[in-house]
């Protein structure tokens, strides 16, 4: 019996035993978990601590990161100046770790930062310091271009805006975009331009008989009309490229002028003959006589009875018969409006409506009305009124 119980107790010892055993097993193999999970590499960028990174890969990688992005920035392989390290020690790794030595490294950069990029297809033009800033400036150079007229502006070439790392220097172009991107970038735009334009009138010419040969007669005023054009205009950088019309819309309509044109033969040459010949008896203007007008209007010819009188130019016969004093007369209505009388014929050849032309015969000399003696007695009237001195146009 004592045998037994001391076997049971020798069994329960053990049984202990084991229990502590694997208890501390544990304990230990936990603890050393805890210690392995929290070591990590301390990252430093020129002595200042940027923080733990779980793997040694994930510092150059950044490295590498950054020196790409400088060399794109800058144009040129740039070698990372900064003086990062690590070590290993007890910490717990940044799931950001990567960003943030890429953001330490790339602003101890100081030829480079962090803007606003216009690119002009795909490559940079130059930077602003914010997005408004730069969208600001590319409207204000696309309104350079631009008025009350225009329903659409565009650059012709890919404009583009990127928040990136950049040189600079291209903020030094931004300063001065309006005059930089002349040549670089192109604005097209299209107006819708609604004008009034004049529609001139045209003439209708007649030929007419019945008035002479370079005289005209307008019987109706030409008036130009008005029409209302819409065009769309493309111009490039404010230089008119094509027009294209629209719409037209008529105003006024033109009214056409009617001119008739002379075909008429004229019968006057402007110029005057001596309608007969014989000697100057009386010149025009006041005069001592017993018998006849003592103001002159005309010229007297003396000449035998029966001399021939002819037409010291062509023209219409307005007059033919006896009048008054001045016996047998003709008056000859020529082109030019003038008027000359031919008195005291003996015989007159025309009678009222013929035509003649110049030098041709038309009457005798005789003494017919109120005269001293046989002669011709000849009048100029200008355009029909007064009398002048007949010297004054005859050769």
């Amino acid at each position: 019996m004592v045998a037994l119980i001391k076997s049971k107790i020798e069994s329960i010892r053990k049984t202990t035993w084991s229990k502590i055993a694997v208890g501390a097993f544990i304990c230990v193999a936990l603890l050393l978990y805890a210690l392995a999970s929290n070591v990590a590499y301390a990252v430093s960028v020129n002595g200042e601590f940027v923080g733990y990174a779980s793997t040694v890969s994930e510092i150059t990688s950044a490295m590498d990161s950054v020196t790409a992005t400088a060399s794109g920035a800058l144009g040129y392989e740039y070698s990372l100046e900064s003086d990062v390290t690590y070590e290993l020690t007890l910490g717990h790794p940044d799931e950001s770790i990567t960003a943030a030595v890429e953001e330490k490294l790339l602003n101890d950069i100081d030829s480079i930062g962090k803007y606003s990029i216009v690119c002009v297809n795909g490559v940079p033009f130059c930077a602003f310091e914010s997005t408004e800033a730069a969208s600001a400036a590319l409207g204000a150079y696309t309104a350079l271009f631009t008025n009350e007229n225009t329903v659409s502006a565009h650059f012709t070439e890919t404009v583009s805006i990127k928040v990136d790392y950049a040189d600079n220097q291209l903020l030094a172009v931004a300063e001065d975009f309006n005059s930089s991107a002349a040549g670089v970038l192109n604005v097209e735009t299209i107006d819708d331009i609604t004008e009034d334009s004049v529609v001139p009138f045209d003439t209708e010419y007649i030929m007419d008989e019945s008035i002479f040969t370079g005289d005209t007669y307008v019987e109706t005023e030409g008036e130009n009309g008005l029409s209302r054009i819409r065009r769309e205009v493309t111009s490039l950088n404010g230089t008119a490229l094509s027009s294209a019309t629209l719409e037209i819309t008529c105003i006024s309509a033109p009214t056409t002028a009617i001119v008739h044109c002379g075909t008429g033969q004229r019968l006057s040459t402007g110029t005057y003959i001596w309608p007969t010949e014989g000697t100057l008896s009386s010149y025009y203007g006041y005069r001592n006589v017993e018998i006849g007008s003592t103001y002159h209007r005309g010229l007297d010819i003396a000449a035998y009875t029966g001399t021939d009188i002819y037409a010291a130019d062509g023209g219409t016969v307005i007059y033919s018969g006896e009048f008054g004093g001045y016996g047998y007369m003709l008056q000859i209505e020529h082109d030019n409006g003038d008027i000359t009388y031919y008195a005291h014929c003996s015989k007159l050849l025309k009678k009222c409506g013929d035509t003649v032309k110049q030098g041709e015969l038309i009457a005798y000399v005789g003494s017919t009305g109120v005269a001293s003696g046989s002669h011709l007695h000849f009048e100029v009237h200008p355009g029909g009124g007064d009398a002048i001195d007949p010297l004054t146009v005859l050769p």
